[in-house]
């Protein structure tokens, strides 16, 4: 029997992160929409990167872009605890490690 800690750990992961809905092509839709949406996040984080090192532009829209640069630091460090939390302690891909330094 599962403790409630890891069966909610499996229902958030299911319903976050491989978008359970009633019926497979919903499903499906509701997946290539979230990975959709995470796509254009990046390009979008990627132009803003490129956009801020002009400085023409950067004289003109510093401030845009560091707020811009840090919304999409926060959203993808949300993302990825979201990851992290829905794995439920289970190594996922054995080719990745995380790394935590000695104190």
């Amino acid at each position: 029997m599962n403790s409630p800690a890891t069966e909610y750990c499996r229902s958030f992961n299911l319903q976050f992160f491989l978008s359970v809905a009633p019926r497979a092509k919903a499903r499906h839709a509701c997946r290539a929409r979230f990975d959709l949406a995470l796509i254009t996040l990046i390009l979008a984080s990627v132009v803003v990167v490129i956009l801020d090192s002009v400085d023409s532009l950067t004289a003109d829209h510093d401030v845009l872009f560091d707020v811009l640069e840090w919304t999409f630091t926060i959203v993808f460090t949300i993302e990825y605890l979201a990851r992290l939390a829905s794995t439920c302690g289970q190594q996922t891909n054995p080719g990745v490690v995380i790394l935590i330094p000695a104190s």
